[in-house]
């Protein structure tokens, strides 16, 4: 069972791997709370944590990045969606172009309207190796392939 302690400390130290950034000698790290209550109805097993990254963080966003990681104690799964951007810039071109998008292996997209939100599942077999199950999903944001085949939809949130 995972319990929000556990998806605390492991989220953050997953993102810490890919979202930490030194300026001018300054350490900036992800902020990660405890977001379960917005998420599941009361008495719930599941846990959920909310993942602001507080720097350009992305090579194909121009933007700041938010997380939420779910993992569901009763399916034995867990989630993470990624938000980018406050506004499409022209929506009927995002359309178009979500349409044409074909890079689903890990990462797909989930809604684009006045964000664009990704998402990337994962099974719960091993709870112990809960940060490595994280890191393998975030790791696939920085791939080459990956930034060329989201760039042309993120382009309309930045």
């Amino acid at each position: 069972m995972i319990t929000i302690e556990k998806l605390l400390e492991d989220s953050y130290a997953a993102l810490c791997r890919y979202f930490t950034k030194i300026v001018n000698g300054v350490k900036i790290e992800p902020d990660v709370y405890d977001h379960t209550d917005e998420i599941f109805d009361d008495n719930s097993p599941d846990v959920a944590v909310w993942c602001d990254i507080n720097h350009k963080g992305l090579p194909w966003f121009n933007g700041l990045p938010n997380f939420i990681i779910c993992c569901s104690n009763e399916l034995g799964e867990g989630s993470i969606d990624l938000f980018i951007g406050d506004g499409c810039s022209n929506v009927y071109e995002m359309e178009k172009e979500v349409d044409c998008f074909d890079f689903e292996d890990v990462w797909h997209i989930e809604m684009a309207d006045d964000f664009l939100m990704l998402r990337a599942d994962f099974d719960l077999d091993s709870p112990d190796m809960l940060e490595e199950l994280i890191s393998e999903k975030l790791v696939r944001l920085f791939d080459n392939d990956f930034s060329e085949a989201i760039r042309s939809v993120a382009k309309y949130f930045e």
